[in-house]
């Protein structure tokens, strides 16, 4: 049995380890992330599980009938919530399922601890935030659905002004909850990447941030940059799904990349930030791939840019 080290994190973010917090590495030490490869004819019966997932999985991104989905599933965590309001694991997006082969490194591993995926991503986003926000005193998250990283951010930085955004109303419902019991400086509202209301205000020495949001949009991501060059924020962080950073001469990185293309998942973000780097017009600070996903594809990859 194998265990993922500081060593892995740091590969993994994109940093050394000897910058990370010790509140970070406390956290780590708390978990149980340990994982075998999954191998021979294991892996021959996973990879034939995941073919057959792509021939017949028929689920589209950005359809009409998502809008009711969305609208459905943060309201079940928004009861979930409103009936134990200080258990904070109401607050996990149901779509992070426990005890599934998780993909790390281009390979398929096993883990001991079911909620592996959930932890690994917690440990991520501890890092992302203590290494990006704390110059910042305006923190946006856009597409914010059950507001688990918001509240996540208010613990880490009391002093800070947060703001979540959804375009279902359950979800701003939820986060506005959240903030009523935990007495947060955090608030929330109505938004739509495809449609942005140019009311809405973004506040000098800002931050903002999207968490697994911009795939659900279809490719529809230039709108939301046209408000973003408006509104003019300090820094943007994506962590997002981004199918050109697969290698497909990679078996398992070429699954991911016909699934993500099959369901409809936001592609082009990149390349697009690309080329308005080479107008000047923005600056890429950081793009990382964390060789991290789930059972389909990898759904965290870290692009920080801003404006000239």
């Amino acid at each position: 049995m194998k265990k993922v080290t500081l060593k892995d994190l740091a590969e993994s973010f994109g940093d050394d380890y000897n910058n990370f917090s010790q509140k970070l590495v406390d956290k780590f030490n708390s978990m149980n992330l340990n994982y075998e490869f999954i191998q021979n004819e294991d892996l021959e019966k996973l990879h034939i599980k995941i073919i057959d997932r792509l021939f017949t999985d028929n689920q589209k991104i950005g359809a009409l009938a998502r809008t009711e989905v969305w609208e459905k599933g943060w309201e079940e965590n928004l009861n979930d919530f409103l009936s134990e309001p200080d258990n904070e694991d109401t607050l996990i997006p149901k779509f992070i399922r426990p005890d599934l082969p998780i993909r790390f490194f281009q390979k398929f591993i096993r883990t001991e601890n079911p909620m592996f995926e959930l932890d690994y991503f917690k440990l991520y986003r501890h890092w992302l935030f203590e290494k990006y926000l704390k110059n910042y005193d305006h923190i946006y998250e856009f597409g914010c659905g059950t507001g688990f990283n918001l509240l996540e951010g208010c613990k880490i930085y009391k002093d800070k002004k947060f703001y979540g955004s959804d375009f279902v109303s359950s979800s701003v419902k939820l986060v506005n909850e959240i903030s009523k019991k935990f007495n947060l400086n955090l608030e929330s509202e109505i938004f739509d990447f495809i449609s942005p209301n140019y009311q809405y205000e973004i506040k000098e020495n800002s931050l903002v941030s999207t968490f697994g949001a911009l795939e659900q949009i279809k490719s529809k991501f230039v709108p939301f940059i046209d408000f973003l060059r408006k509104k003019r924020p300090d820094i943007i962080l994506h962590t997002e799904p981004v199918k050109e950073l697969y290698h497909l001469n990679n078996f398992n990185d070429y699954t991911a990349y016909l699934f993500h293309t099959k369901r409809g998942y936001t592609e082009g973000l990149l390349p697009y930030l690309q080329e308005l780097e080479k107008k000047n017009e923005i600056e890429i600070l950081k793009t990382k791939r964390l060789f991290f996903g789930s059972l389909m594809m990898e759904g965290f990859n870290l692009i920080v840019w801003r404006f000239r």
